[in-house]
């Protein structure tokens, strides 16, 4: 079976099933790359954008819980 993560560290396992860096293929780096070009390129220059859009989802979505709650409340 195989663990992620740090099982293998505190929990009994075949070495097998222990993945390592070394066992990447060149396509599981370019992936890697790719993705991390997009985030430095694509995600990371717009962060502060990024946590103000998602305040303003947080506020709305406590805005749509509360006129839930007063509709439901107002049934009881």
């Amino acid at each position: 079976m195989m663990q992620r993560g740090g099982h293998f560290l505190y929990e009994e396992s075949n070495a097998k099933d222990v993945f390592t860096p070394e066992e990447l293929t060149e396509q599981h780096k370019m992936i890697a790359q790719t993705a991390t070009r997009f985030v430095e390129k694509k995600v990371l220059t717009h962060l502060e954008d990024i946590e103000r859009f998602s305040e303003l989802i947080d506020d709305q979505a406590m805005e749509r819980n509360r006129r839930i709650a007063d509709e439901q409340n107002k049934m009881h």
